[in-house]
């Protein structure tokens, strides 16, 4: 709470920057786009990612929006 604004925006860009650049999340960026450019939809990427055990950064399955958000940062 102590934090003035220009250190609360500086911490969102390093958060932001670290997701867009973590391996695990760039591999699975490029499975999900691959499964995109063959017709699949949202919700049979997300099983598909995880049936290959990928997880989100905080370690949760992807749905349907995590796979959209994955894409549309591509």
């Amino acid at each position: 709470a102590n934090l003035t604004d220009g250190a609360k925006a500086k911490g969102l860009a390093a958060r932001m920057e670290n997701a867009r650049t973590a391996s695990a999340w760039v591999q699975a960026g490029e499975y999900a786009a691959l499964l995109a450019a063959n017709g699949l939809g949202l919700l049979p990427i997300a099983q598909k990612l995880n049936e290959r055990g990928f997880t989100t950064r905080r370690g949760c399955q992807y749905q349907a929006t995590t796979v959209a958000r994955l894409l549309a940062k591509g």
